[in-house]
């Protein structure tokens, strides 16, 4: 995927939210985008999905145009986990094999270990057949985080964009978590955008965006080398 001058503005606001963005990803790259809140990162996210066309610019898929792309197709070849995900009135196995139903057990089970859900499992008498309310609202907020990223992980994807993936977890959770996440998608594109420290180490590159601008490069990650 290339990324060319990419800026966007949102309706209503006079500075953009994206600025003259470039940036490339690399089929089997591991990619991190760190900024504040407000830089950017989820309105990337929503362009990357066609959920918003650009101001200028563009986006490139092997080589095409994004906006050529017939949406739907293209939309299933990613694997998006929103910054504010959602669960829907259903069982625990539903929510999660709702983007792949035809998944086997033993990729139910590999999404659950990478997503830290299994041990949350093991705490509902339940199981996956336990029953959630729309919104999971009877769930914690790291419960419900670690369902939405259990189905974002399940599904095959050519390109994973998740958007603060281990939000809510606490620091031992979430250490455990981001290790799982880079070893399960290990061979696949993924952009990771974050504030997080814990989700650097693994990254083959990590960029920092700023008021919409990429700000600094840095890769491949190691422990504790960002924030500079």
């Amino acid at each position: 995927m290339r990324i060319e001058s990419l800026r966007f503005t949102w309706p209503g606001r006079e500075e953009p939210a994206l600025d003259n963005l470039d940036l490339d990803v690399w089929p089997d790259e591991h990619l991190a985008l760190v900024g504040a809140s407000g830089s950017g990162k989820s309105t990337l996210g929503a362009l990357l999905l066609g959920f918003v066309q650009p101001s200028a610019g563009r986006i490139q898929v092997d080589g095409t145009d994004l906006g050529r792309i017939d949406l739907a197709s293209w939309r299933q070849r990613v694997s998006w986990l929103p910054q504010k995900p959602t669960l829907f009135r259903g069982s625990i196995r539903d929510n999660i094999l709702l983007g792949f139903p035809q998944a086997t057990g033993q990729e139910m089970d590999a999404a659950l270990h990478a997503s830290g859900a299994e041990e949350l499992l093991g705490g509902l008498p339940g199981g996956l057949s336990t029953l959630l309310d729309e919104g999971g609202w009877a769930l914690s907020a790291g419960q419900r985080q670690r369902l939405a990223l259990a189905r974002a992980l399940i599904r095959p994807a050519d390109l994973y964009v998740l958007d603060e993936p281990t939000a809510h977890l606490d620091p031992e959770l979430e250490q455990q978590v981001a290790s799982r996440i880079w070893s399960h998608l290990t061979g696949r594109a993924v952009l990771v955008t974050t504030h997080r420290v814990a989700l650097l180490d693994g990254a083959d590159r990590v960029m920092e965006i700023s008021q919409g601008r990429l700000a600094a490069q840095r890769g491949p990650a190691t422990p504790g080398s960002w924030p500079p």
